[in-house]
């Protein structure tokens, strides 16, 4: 095992490549579905102080949507940044566990909302 960290790539490689993969996802995923991913994102910050991205994915499958036919099913990613944008939500430094099984319990960031009703 090599434990020279000078040999290691450089760590912002890693940053551009989370870039790059984000810019492609949203280059890829479907208008209307980031269109209503948005609009849900929306409408869950100003009800919910902090919270994830999995309520929009849940919102949208109760919707009478299906998930599976996503042709983008990273396209969370591309509208967190959209709402953050937007003036919607900013991120906090905390992490929950995803409750979809697609997403294996990974954690994925929680979202401070900035349009909460009660702000």
């Amino acid at each position: 095992m090599d434990c020279h960290p000078e040999r290691y790539p450089d760590p912002t490689l890693g940053e551009a490549n989370r870039e790059a993969q984000i810019k492609r996802v949203d280059e890829h995923a479907d208008e209307q579905v980031k269109d209503d991913l948005f609009r849900i994102g929306t409408e869950i910050a100003r009800r919910r102080a902090r919270f994830t991205s999995d309520p929009i994915r849940h919102l949208y499958v109760q919707e009478g949507r299906s998930w599976e036919a996503i042709r983008e099913p990273r396209v969370l990613g591309p509208v967190m940044r959209r709402l953050e944008s937007a003036g919607v939500c900013a991120p906090t430094e905390e992490f929950k566990l995803s409750i979809w099984a697609s997403n294996n319990r990974r954690p994925i960031r929680v979202w401070r909302s900035l349009i909460h009703e009660d702000a």
